[in-house]
């Protein structure tokens, strides 16, 4: 359809044809051309209606309507000033990005293209003088930035922008004083008082970066050149460099008493927004340093001490490497009231602070009622129930343990206001513990009362069983004293009547001894009397004192008449048994 409408529109007017003709042959040929462009510069886009090579390393630039042919080691300038010249430059592009456009060209010492755009940003009132300062100061501490910086100081410039005219000078009479008294003395001595201001406002700025101390002193001899030594304003800002470098070279140690005439440095004392954010870093760092040689005490402190605008991530995670190798019990932490609002304010902020800082707690809690201090430990268990949503089981433990050092203190009425706090009635374990934690009096006399019944059941028990014993050994012994008697009697066939009656009578304890006595003299106790006294009297001779010779009876008399009166005495018991035993 489109095609039929325009090969019959076209064949209607054969001019409009042609015209349509022409424009497609122009497009397709020079396309590349005419087509816009993007020219990126050090991070910023810069739209290029036309930008096409040529031979003798130039280029051909079409920019607002407007087409230049030049250098190609001129085109980025070329494009930069054509923008600046249209007047909208800063309008165009994010505070931010001409920052990071700056610093990357002077980097690149490209100061052709820092030049147009850092005067007319030192012109443009949306730039704040504070913001300014920090561009020209970051742009001088960059190398060869000092003509840039000198050709900026021009009639013209000062004419308008007096105050940053009077920066300049101080950021190139910091590295050329010969120049700057040749050149801007009598500006200087005109304006001393805003002069002194503005170095004072750069000095601020070196010390609050901790940059190289050059800088600093170059500042200094240039007071000192122009104005003098002696010149109060230049005093007190030799007094305040001086102060501020003390802090600044301050090394981490373990004495923090190093830090204590800083700490009570705030923002409303004299140069108190240069020194202290200052003290805010070294407080940090020796907290870290602290922590790292096994002094979270004394991290603790140093923490404690700034306010609650002052603390940042490295507090928090200082803070939590701090209650991590903390080991109770820490009394200088336990009444520092600092210390512990600290701790419950990051609590609230940092869930990882919280859960060290409940550990620590815990810790301490285990380690006091330990250590049987049973007020401290009260204390950190309501603390703890203020800082953590504790479980109310983990919090009637707590309570208990309190309640079993009370007990064992003979205070049962303080354990028993500890344990009416509790939601339920001690269990059977509980109970036994508070027993012997003596909740219902002495243990040790609980423990008496308990145990004697114990022992009197045992002592009987103890006693029957050994009853039993002895009657089953005496039964034992009696029946195998029969099988020895009949077994002998059987065998031998000689068997006297009487005794072997009086042994089936129940005289079994007599004829035991009887049988014992006459083994000692190797007989039986089927022996007769004659056999009893010819074994007898043998013995009776190898003992007698008076039948051994006079030396042996002299060292042996003792000993033989001990043997002789017990063999003696055995044998009138052996006779005397026979009698009872009726034996012949």
């Amino acid at each position: 359809m489109f095609r039929g409408n325009l090969h019959l529109r076209c064949t209607r007017c054969p001019l409009a044809a042609s015209v349509f003709l022409g424009a497609s042959l122009v497009v397709f040929l020079f396309g590349n051309s005419l087509k816009a462009d993007v020219r990126e510069i050090y991070g910023l886009p810069f739209h290029v209606e036309e930008i096409l090579p040529l031979e003798n390393k130039s280029v051909r630039v079409r920019l607002f309507g407007e087409l230049r042919i030049i250098a190609q080691q001129n085109s980025d300038r070329y494009i930069v000033e054509s923008y600046l010249r249209a007047g909208d430059f800063f309008q165009r592009f994010d505070s931010e990005d001409v920052k990071e456009f700056l610093f990357s060209a002077a980097a690149d010492k490209r100061f052709e293209i820092v030049a147009p755009v850092l005067e007319m940003l030192l012109r443009e009132e949306a730039y704040p003088f504070a913001e300014k300062r920090s561009i020209l100061l970051t742009l001088s501490r960059m190398p060869e930035s000092g003509p840039t910086l000198k050709a900026l100081l021009s009639e013209r410039l000062e004419r308008r922008l007096h105050e940053i005219g009077l920066l300049l000078s101080a950021l190139v009479g910091r590295d050329d004083l010969d120049w700057l008294r040749t050149h801007e003395s009598s500006r200087i001595f005109q304006a001393k008082d805003e002069f002194l201001r503005v170095v004072e406002l750069l000095l601020q700025d070196e010390l609050a970066g901790e940059k190289s101390t050059d800088s600093l002193e170059g500042y200094l001899k240039m007071l000192s050149e122009f104005f003098g030594g002696e010149d109060p304003e230049v005093a007190k800002l030799e007094l305040l460099v001086e102060k501020t470098l003390k802090l600044v070279q301050l090394s981490p140690s373990e004495d923090r008493s190093q830090l204590y005439p800083y700490l009570k440095t705030t923002h409303n004392s004299p140069n108190g927004h240069i020194l202290r954010p200052l003290v805010v870093r070294k407080i940090h760092d020796f907290a870290d340093f602290a922590i790292q040689h096994h002094e979270p005490a004394s991290a603790l402190i140093l923490l404690a001490e700034l306010y609650p605008k002052e603390r940042s991530q490295r507090t928090q995670e200082l803070l939590i490497q701090a209650f991590s190798r903390l080991q109770p019990p820490q009394e200088e932490i336990r009444r520092n009231n600092a210390v512990r609002r600290l701790a419950m304010t990051e609590s609230r902020n940092n869930p990882l602070v919280e859960r060290s800082y409940i550990s620590y707690l815990r810790r301490a809690f285990d380690e006091e009622v330990e250590s049987r201090s049973i007020r401290t430990a009260a204390l950190i268990r309501e603390h703890l129930r203020e800082v953590s949503a504790q479980s109310q089981g983990e919090y009637e433990q707590m309570i208990f343990e309190e309640a079993l050092i009370w007990s064992g203190r003979d205070r049962p009425d303080v354990a028993r206001q500890l344990l009416a706090l509790r939601s339920h009635q001690p269990t059977p374990m509980e109970f036994f513990q508070l027993l012997v934690a003596g909740y219902f009096g002495s243990p040790l006399r609980m423990l008496l009362f308990a145990l004697i019944p114990l022992l009197l059941l045992s002592l009987s028990v103890v006693r029957r069983r050994e009853q039993k014993l002895k009657k089953k050994s005496a039964q034992e012994e009696d029946f195998s004293l029969h099988d020895t008697v009949e077994e002998e009697s059987y065998a031998s066939h000689e068997v006297d009547p009487v005794a072997f009656r009086n042994l089936r009578g129940g005289g079994n304890s007599l004829l035991l001894e009887y049988q014992k006595l006459l083994k000692e003299f190797d007989l039986s106790w089927q022996a007769s009397l004659q056999e009893i006294k010819r074994v007898y009297r043998r013995k009776i001779k190898e003992v007698h004192p008076d039948s051994r010779e006079r030396e042996s009876r002299d060292l042996e008399s003792d000993e033989s008449s001990d043997a002789f009166i017990l063999l003696s005495k055995k044998y009138d018991r052996i006779l005397e048994l026979r009698e009872q035993l009726d034996l012949k």
